[in-house]
């Protein structure tokens, strides 16, 4: 759900870049509309997905760790109130900047005109920026908490092949697992470096508004501002399409599901006797 809204916000975010919205002469200034509409939801069903990832591979990791006392850890009960946790948390980090910036009419000697644009609450001006600063500080965490587990993950597969490979006795069921942790571990690893380049651009992006006050979508340096975050957001993209075509190519059991609901949009024509 994060990644399909992650996507249609830059797509949203693309068609305002677009310069064919100039000539509709519309009173609106699509390259400040994106800043609220579709920068932000971004960003947060990145870090919402970012974090979900991070649960995902603690819970892989406990798996192959306490494989007999991961039901009594990990509880359905628990896994919802985790989902729950982490969509709160990441709802609440940008409520400052919707606070401190909203849309109003705004006269631009430029165009000698009047549109829809950003504006900015002077009772909130101390809010600028704090929430960029905390999208960093998640990211970091989140990207940490993910690249720790995954090598862990991937330095436990390999202790049990090596067991594996020791006490069993069959050579075609040893190959067999051995395979399928090695195929396990570069899907582990092939994620992680992928969220790795696309996190990596994304904090440093955010630490730089944070402490630089006129790199921002209402500042002196706005183009370069929407420019840098251009490029950030082409990788937001790209992550969790690269991650389906992964996990489709790798993971059988992902096929198997995406095979069991795609069959249930097509339904065999019957035949008559």
């Amino acid at each position: 759900m994060s990644d399909m809204v992650r996507v249609i916000s830059v797509e949203w975010m693309a068609v305002c870049w677009n310069l064919s919205t100039n000539p509709l002469n519309v009173p609106v200034m699509f390259n400040e509309l994106l800043y609220l509409s579709a920068g932000w939801p971004a960003g947060c069903a990145h870090n919402i997905s970012m974090f979900i990832t991070a649960y995902i591979t603690v819970e892989r990791y406990l798996c192959t760790v306490l494989p007999l006392k991961i039901k009594k850890i990990i509880t359905p009960r628990r896994t919802v109130a985790v989902i729950i946790s982490i969509y709160i948390a990441c709802f609440a980090y940008v409520v400052p900047e919707y606070a401190y910036v909203y849309y109003d009419w705004n006269f631009y000697p430029a165009l000698n005109r009047t549109m829809l644009g950003l504006a900015f609450r002077s009772e909130f001006q101390d809010l600028k920026g704090l929430s960029f600063l905390i999208h960093a500080i998640l990211v970091v965490s989140g990207l940490f908490s993910v690249s720790l587990f995954s090598v862990l993950l991937v330095a436990q597969l390999k202790r049990q092949t090596s067991w594996r490979k020791m006490h069993t006795r069959s050579e075609i069921q040893t190959e067999s697992l051995t395979a399928r942790d090695r195929k396990s571990s570069v899907l582990i690893a092939v994620l992680a470096v992928v969220m790795a380049l696309v996190d990596v651009p994304l904090v440093t992006l955010s630490l730089v508004q944070s402490f630089v006050k006129d790199f921002s979508a209402y500042g002196r340096q706005s183009n370069l501002f929407h420019v840098a975050w251009s490029f950030v957001f082409i990788g937001v993209v790209f992550q969790p399409s690269m991650n389906f075509v992964v996990c489709y190519k790798m993971s059988s059991k992902y096929r198997q599901t995406i095979g069991n609901i795609c069959s249930c949009f097509y339904h065999s024509p019957k035949v008559n006797t």
